[in-house]
């Protein structure tokens, strides 16, 4: 079973999200395709970053996950993919997938320039055909070369002793948990 992910910060109000599945459906029309979330707040690395990490894991391995957050913004180098855990990411080059786990991927691409349009939709035009593609069968080795390292950002570790509990709130969900 072909199955791909899709987390994004394009909310459900426009054509984003229907236009991206449509492109992955056009490469392989018996993708099953599982939205995570698209709404999460514009440009919310971490917020995804905790949906994507709190989820990923329940999905079978070898399952898909595109993940389009501030895929066109000036903290983005490039557009990767990386295997984690028997799991394959394809996402920009931004930080994100550096907060799913306390170790480096396995296996971290970085895509050819063959693959990268001139685009103000790189989700559509060079993320979703990748991440169809890789669903199918292909490996994502395919799409570019050697990345020896991506672009991390710090995660926020809560630290606690007998006297204080030091963290960041990053959310209040809708049920008044603290994230």
């Amino acid at each position: 079973m072909a199955l791909v992910t899709f987390l994004s910060d394009f909310g459900d109000k426009d054509y984003y999200v229907p236009a991206v599945k449509a492109k992955m459906l056009a490469i392989n029309p018996q993708l099953n395709i599982i939205d995570i979330s698209h709404n999460i707040d514009t440009f919310d690395l971490a917020h995804a970053a905790f949906i994507l990490k709190a989820t990923f894991r329940d999905f079978p391995k070898g399952t898909v996950h595109l993940v389009a957050i501030n895929t066109t913004g000036n903290m983005t180098q490039g557009y990767i993919g990386v295997k984690l855990e028997e799991h394959i990411f394809i996402g920009p080059n931004n930080g994100i997938l550096s907060l799913l786990a306390d170790h480096d991927p396995g296996i971290m691409v970085q895509f050819a320039d063959i693959h990268l349009k001139d685009t103000s939709f790189p989700t559509k035009d060079i993320l979703a055909p990748i991440a169809a593609k890789v669903a199918s069968g292909a490996a994502i080795h395919d799409f570019g070369g050697p990345l020896s390292n991506f672009r991390k950002l710090m995660p926020r570790n809560p630290k606690a002793t007998r006297e204080q509990i030091i963290g960041h709130v990053m959310r209040v969900d809708r049920y008044g948990n603290l994230i």
